[in-house]
């Protein structure tokens, strides 16, 4: 699909492991969230159409302290660790954003929030606004036993996602409706 839109929640950089760079690429456009101001601002260079916010997301807004390793650390956390700096955040929810910036299609939505992956998912409202893919890290589960007694999986299910693929930490969930359109919707190859 051409120009799509994403949301990327833990974005941490935007070419590195990075699951919108493709994407982007290929002319998709969206808003990347970080914690670290480092990142947020290597997004500002790199993709400066997308809407690029330093916030925390969880399912309540606020403050609160996060963990920084490195100045761009992919685990730059909320989980606390020795030999580490605090840094005082601005919380959102998904819904605030998408409110604030009147998004009305998300094709693809990433959560990867450093511990607070449950968190952020419930910070939207998905029967307002449905994003076609949701890929979220459910946190040290490895075991596909695991992961179907997560709460993670748990959730998504009861609002019409399956579980479409895993790799490693991060599992891929896709409305259902989709279900018989794997093809097309999937598909990011670029032509030559």
């Amino acid at each position: 699909k051409k120009n799509g839109f994403y949301i990327d929640v833990g974005c941490y950089h935007p070419i590195r492991a990075s699951l919108t760079h493709t994407l982007h690429k290929k002319g998709w456009y969206g808003v990347n969230i970080d914690i670290s101001e480092n990142s947020i601002n290597l997004f500002k260079i790199a993709r400066p159409k997308d809407t690029n916010l330093n916030v925390g997301i969880s399912n309540k807004e606020g403050e609160n302290y996060y963990y920084q390793l490195g100045n761009i650390n992919q685990a730059n956390s909320f989980k606390v660790y020795k030999n580490t700096r605090k840094v005082k955040v601005k919380i959102s929810t998904l819904d605030e954003v998408i409110n604030k910036l009147k998004i009305k299609t998300i094709d693809f939505l990433n959560i990867d929030a450093e511990y607070r992956d449950f968190e952020a998912l419930q910070g939207i409202s998905l029967e307002n606004i449905r994003p076609t893919l949701i890929t979220i890290e459910d946190a040290d589960r490895y075991d596909m036993a695991d992961i179907i007694i997560s709460d993670v999986y748990k959730y998504l299910n009861s609002k019409n996602y399956f579980l479409f693929s895993r790799t490693i930490c991060t599992s891929f969930y896709l409305d259902k409706k989709y279900k018989d359109n794997l093809d097309e919707i999937l598909n990011t190859r670029t032509k030559k």
